[in-house]
């Protein structure tokens, strides 16, 4: 579900290794264990969608020519590490970060320690929630929907602002 949720199809992150944390905490299996295989997932899933934009396959240029992501490309080629580290946080978008980063030929040495330090951060964080949170699971997991939701919805309004800004001082001009 890690591997999936990081390649784009619809599972989020979060929320799966919040019940890693709270199997793990009831004694389904070892905590560490699951943190490793998590971590190893999420660091797979990453460098497999990375090396899909580095090898420019048509559905991969297909997917950045509708999604209209030259500004992230852009980005990409001015911040790399801070983007990459910062989108690893970023939940429903984070998953164009990898696949740009690779079409702009970022080293993948560059690409594969800041995302290593950043999901280092990201696993034990969220699977720990769940294994001490693990009485009040269920409000955790509702509060961590809605904190997505309004992340992803604050994500797309400064990139529709940011567009129709742009549209209207090249108008002026």
């Amino acid at each position: 579900a890690i591997f999936a949720g990081s390649v784009g199809i619809p599972i989020p992150e979060e929320i799966v290794l919040l019940i890693v944390g709270y199997l793990g905490g009831i004694g389904f299996y070892d905590i560490k264990t699951a943190m490793f295989v998590a971590f190893v997932s999420m660091i797979a899933a990453d460098n497999f969608s990375y090396l899909l934009g580095y090898r420019g396959s048509k559905l991969v240029i297909w997917i950045l020519k509708t999604t209209k992501t030259s500004w992230l490309r852009d980005h990409l080629k001015t911040h790399p590490c801070k983007t990459i580290f910062l989108s690893r946080f970023l939940s429903g978008a984070r998953v164009f970060f990898p696949i740009a980063a690779g079409s702009i030929k970022m080293p993948w040495k560059k690409f594969f320690i800041v995302d290593f330090f950043a999901v280092l951060i990201l696993v034990p964080v969220f699977v720990l929630l769940g294994f001490y949170l693990r009485p009040h699971f269920d409000a955790v997991v509702e509060w961590i929907i809605r904190v997505d939701k309004f992340v992803l919805g604050f994500f797309i309004t400064v990139v529709l602002l940011s567009f129709f800004g742009i549209r209207i001082v090249r108008k002026k001009r």
